[in-house]
């Protein structure tokens, strides 16, 4: 058994978007992920937990509107749910829960299709 620094860790991160595994807890990944910018609309079969280390995320939920997790909080979302996550700092280092079966099944939001009008 060692311990993590999540902090080391994550600074080490240089390539937004693409998460870094660096614990196995039972059924699930505990992963780092550098925040920029804004990432795809999606959904999973599983639910998906995220807290925020560092910086600000929006989690924008179809239907539900936008969550605004600051550095220590953390969110939920369920199985099904069409979201999308942005940094609303030039960047946020995020630490996600999910289950190793989880599916990425890209979406397009309403919210999306707004924009483009």
């Amino acid at each position: 058994m060692s311990k993590v620094n999540l902090a080391t860790l994550g600074a080490s991160l240089t390539i937004p978007w693409v998460p870094l595994e660096f614990a196995q807890v039972d059924d699930y990944h505990c992963l780092l992920v550098l925040y920029q910018g804004s990432y795809p609309p999606h959904y999973h079969n599983k639910d998906e937990f995220f807290l925020v280390l560092s910086g600000a995320v929006d989690v924008e939920i179809e239907g539900e509107g936008t969550v605004t997790l600051q550095e220590k909080e953390g969110l939920v979302v369920r199985a099904g749910l069409h979201h999308r996550s942005i940094a609303r700092t030039p960047s946020a280092l995020v630490l996600l829960f999910e289950a190793k079966d989880i599916t990425y099944n890209p979406v397009v939001m309403v919210s999306q299709v707004q924009e483009q009008d």
